[in-house]
């Protein structure tokens, strides 16, 4: 019959001297149902609503079109969002092939005072197979993707009955009212029709996984986002890759305003027993900022009914980005409890 939900969340940021400071209240209820017909269409259908509330002072001219500095603003809004998917499966003899096409339609009501409100969230869109069909792609509450759009999409997987399998999914978003587009330049969804969004991957038991995401320009299918990711176990040893590139994205955010390119590597190894070791490094790849990023290395313990890590990080960053520093962590698990 359906499920529904409320919602609160305070944000409080007191910053130094005539820095902008912050508080906002929010306040949110919604309705959710999931409905598979005799036909087999599985239908995901969510009703919500939520009020903002914000008061700042010291308001950086970067994040607002006010000439005052100091702000009250609400704001409020209603969504709706149906998600439709069809899948369909064909048995062969050693294994299951699954097609599933999938459409979904998102409204919501128009925020006059969106691009008004400071933003304290990520400046950064992340658009991918996982998130694509979600009705809101901001981060956090200060942006909020108003109007109507479309997101379709088709997923297809061949699965083994010895475990292997691979899948391939690929999508996009469309916009019907593209006025006042809240999305930055370069973050895939400024325009009517969004980037191209693809996913290949698979999984051959513990010999090998692999995971491929892109974003591709919907023109010209030029690279937006690539992340390859990989991992492999070997006897006692486990193996980790990533490469990351993004292009450049129209923020406030200086370091979005270049694209950034960067490599990942890991490698855990069972010592004896439940001990482990582990180490990585994240090497950025950038023309200008080349060089080593981040370097982790540690002990893992893994029981039955506890978990325990001893990790220490050292992080090399740019002026820009704040101070290099070096940490050390400890974390404690409790098995079905928490950590």
């Amino acid at each position: 019959g359906g499920r529904w939900s409320v919602s609160t969340s305070a944000l409080g940021l007191q910053r130094e001297g005539s820095e902008q400071d912050l508080a906002r209240v929010s306040l949110g209820a919604g309705w959710q149902r999931r409905h598979i017909s005799n036909q087999g269409l599985v239908t995901k259908l969510d009703l919500s609503t939520r009020g903002d509330f914000y008061e700042t002072n010291d308001v950086t001219q970067s994040s607002s079109t006010l000439n005052d500095k100091d702000q009250s603003i609400s704001r409020g809004f209603v969504r709706g969002h149906v998600q439709t998917s069809y899948p369909l499966k064909k048995p062969l003899e050693k294994a299951d092939v699954v097609v599933e096409p999938m459409v979904a339609l998102t409204t919501t009501s128009n925020v006059d005072n969106n691009s008004l409100v400071p933003n304290e969230d990520s400046n950064e869109v992340v658009i991918d197979a996982l998130t694509l069909f979600n009705p809101d792609h901001f981060a956090g509450y200060d942006r909020v993707d108003d109007r109507t759009h479309a997101t379709y999409g088709l997923s297809t997987g061949l699965y083994g009955h010895n475990g292997y399998n691979g899948r391939v999914f690929a999508g996009q978003v469309y916009r019907f009212d593209d006025e006042d587009n809240p999305y930055s330049i370069g973050s895939g969804l400024s325009e009517e029709q969004s980037d191209f969004v693809g996913q290949i991957s698979t999984q051959l038991g513990e010999r090998l996984a692999l995971d491929y995401r892109m974003q591709l320009a919907n023109d010209n299918l030029a690279s937006r986002r690539h992340e390859v990711d990989a991992l492999t176990k070997l006897g006692r040893l486990q193996l980790g890759g990533r490469y990351f590139y993004a292009g450049a994205i129209d923020s406030d955010n200086e370091d979005l305003q270049e694209s950034r390119e960067q490599i990942y590597s890991s490698a855990r190894y069972n010592v004896t027993g439940d001990w482990y070791a582990k180490g990585s490094v994240q090497y950025d790849l950038s023309n200008e900022n080349e060089g080593l990023r981040e370097a982790t290395y540690g002990v893992d313990y893994a029981g039955q009914c506890l978990d325990l890590s001893f990790t220490g990080t050292r992080t090399l960053t740019r002026d820009s980005s704040g101070d290099s520093d070096t940490a050390f962590k400890v974390r404690l698990g409790l098995k079905n409890l928490g950590e």
